[in-house]
């Protein structure tokens, strides 16, 4: 799920916003017999170095996890889950061959799912969901739909559709 993983004092933590070799400070979020899930409260030390993520929404919505690495560290990073997943599994996790990267690493899906919400205002929303960190860390305190104005992920016409919809359902308040 694109999660770090981390231990302290022999217990194991999934960490989102974590990534291998990153030290962090995490706050526990939720806690089942399956394990503890934390968040990235503060980054201390980065072994990946960190972009600027290309989305504006990066941080608020959840779908792009990663979208703050240059694209060939994240392939990097797939090829070493990959090989981990194999060793675990007993396979030789060596005859992993490198990732072969997408000429397109935006605008390319064809198919998205949009939800409705209101905001704490009551207004009519139109977008994604709230990534859960910002639910859970409570730096999103209202709507867990928010409007979404550009994904990157999908085509400019999907972009524009989304857009004529809300402002459509807007105006028959």
């Amino acid at each position: 799920g694109g999660m770090g993983v981390a231990q302290d004092r022999g217990q194991r933590y999934s960490v989102r916003g974590g990534l291998p070799g990153d030290v962090v400070d995490a706050r526990v979020v939720k806690q089942e017999r399956g394990g503890i899930e934390a968040v990235v409260v503060q980054r201390i030390d980065n072994r990946v170095k960190r972009i600027t993520p290309p989305c504006r929404h990066f941080g608020v919505c959840g779908g792009c996890a990663w979208q703050d690495l240059d694209y060939r560290d994240q392939l990097a990073l797939k090829k070493g889950i990959v090989r981990h997943c194999f060793r675990e599994a007993g396979i030789d996790g060596e005859m992993v061959e490198d990732v072969i990267g997408s000429e397109e690493a935006f605008f390319y899906r064809n198919k998205m799912d949009f939800s409705f919400g209101q905001d704490e205002a009551g207004a009519l929303t139109l977008g994604l969901y709230v990534s859960k960190d910002k639910q859970e860390s409570g730096a999103q305190e209202h709507a867990s739909v928010f409007d979404v104005e550009e994904c990157l992920l999908q085509s400019p016409l999907s972009n524009r559709i989304v857009s004529e919809v809300r402002d459509f359902l807007k105006g028959r308040d």
